[in-house]
């Protein structure tokens, strides 16, 4: 079940309201099945209920966080905030009293619960529901992944990290054999058996040493490249930036896939997007103000927005910061996973501030930027993040070696959460 976005706190209230009647009506039914022994029809009812709960759970907080940070805030939203946590709760324990009677590969409702948290960018629900059913055989990946989260330093990828790891998870409590789980070139760890407890007793092959466990790449991240030079305006070397960051990224080609689509429009920004669902978003070509060039094309130079082919492919079109607005809001819509976008155009600064509404890391420019010093920062981010580190410290590579090509350090701007690091 898809939650709908509500752009508005009547339009979820109303939701809420309806859906909660429809668990109330839901648990009704499913009292009906256990009295009549109809446990499979039961765990149905049930897992239809969870879902709705955890939805309206979801909306809630929504609406309360955004209450005190208003100072709007009343004692029904704590109060049905609480009794829907409460119901949620209450349905997840009845359906693990009656599993024993129904499908097993059911049974793991709390790693389905905290994947539904993940797809709303809900990182504490996901945890707070996978700390109650991850082995201890899977302790130390685990504990890795949270420890990023309660730091505030989780890569650009995390949430695919997160979502191969609960599908493990997932995959080592329904194994009741012995299954590999995990093979790094130095022996395999083989799942023994899973108890009720979700217990795994780990062996390794005789005579090797135990691997450490990772599965945090299993999974590659995908970069969508958009690249735009219309008729008319300053020509750019989009080729060789392409080639540089694929350059980079050779090395480590199994771990990360670039798509590159050339001479984009309006239509194809979008179309693409959708269809390659990438982890990174990446634009290069003209931005908003370089008008010296643009100006004879009609172009104000009061015009914000970044430049791609029209519908033709014979001339201009501008994506204007209204538009990118409801672009991005829609991708979020779609759940399009974006952890990082890096506007490479000139005074993309405005466009970056939009869209960090909507992904948690942005990368635009303050002014006019050399074509040898987009490049440079390019390369510089890409080899950076090849290695997997935090994008800040990317970003900071990437600007350090367009500074080396003569651009101001001031040049380049990041968002993080919405708001523009100092850093």
């Amino acid at each position: 079940m898809n939650i709908t976005k509500h752009t508005d706190e009547t339009g979820a209230r109303e939701y809420i309201l309806n859906n909660k009647n429809k668990v109330v009506a839901l648990e009704s039914l499913i009292s009906c099945h256990i009295n009549d022994k109809e446990y499979a029809d039961a765990q149905t009812e049930i897992v239809k209920a969870i879902h709705i709960s955890v939805h309206i759970e979801i909306l809630l907080h929504t609406i309360f966080t955004n209450n005190i940070k208003n100072k709007l805030y009343n004692i029904a939203d704590l109060e049905l905030l609480i009794s829907i946590q409460k119901q949620t709760k209450n349905l997840k324990e009845h359906l693990f009293t009656t599993k024993e009677y129904i499908n097993p590969e059911m049974s793991n409702i709390y790693i389905e619960t905290a994947l539904i948290a993940l797809q709303n960018a809900d990182y504490s629900g996901y945890f707070e529901e996978m700390d109650k059913v991850v082995p201890a055989a899977l302790q130390t990946p685990y504990q890795e992944h949270k420890g990023k989260f309660m730091a505030g330093n989780y890569p650009y990828n995390f949430y695919q990290q997160l979502e191969v790891f609960a599908r493990e998870v997932d995959k080592a409590l329904n194994q009741p054999t012995s299954n590999v789980i995990n093979n790094n070139g130095n022996g395999n760890i083989n799942v023994q058996g899973v108890d009720n407890n979700s217990n795994v007793t780990i062996t390794v092959n005789p005579g090797l040493s135990q691997p450490k466990q990772d599965i945090s790449h299993t999974s590659k991240t995908t970069i969508l490249m958009l690249t735009a030079n219309p008729a008319g305006t300053t020509k750019l070397n989009l080729d060789k930036e392409h080639s540089k960051i694929a350059e980079k990224l050779q090395s480590h080609h199994n771990k990360f896939s670039l798509i590159v689509k050339k001479a984009i429009n309006k239509n194809e920004f979008k179309e693409y997007t959708e269809e390659v669902k990438p982890t990174i978003l990446h634009f290069s070509g003209h931005g908003e103000k370089v008008t010296e060039d643009l100006r004879d094309l009609g172009i104000a130079e009061t015009e914000e927005g970044i430049i791609l082919q029209n519908e033709d492919k014979n001339g201009y079109d501008s994506l204007s910061s209204e538009m990118i607005d409801v672009l991005f809001e829609y991708f979020k819509d779609e759940k399009i996973n974006l952890q990082l976008v890096v506007l490479n155009a000139c005074y993309s600064e405005t466009q970056a501030q939009v869209i960090a509404k909507y992904v948690p890391y942005v990368i635009g420019t303050t002014k006019a930027i050399a074509d040898t010093c987009a490049i440079a920062f390019s390369t510089g981010l890409y080899f950076k993040l090849s290695t997997e580190v935090e994008i800040e410290q990317a970003f900071k590579s990437g600007r350090t070696a367009a500074v080396l090509e003569k651009a101001n350090k001031a040049d380049f701007v990041l968002f993080k959460n919405g708001q523009k690091l100092d850093i």
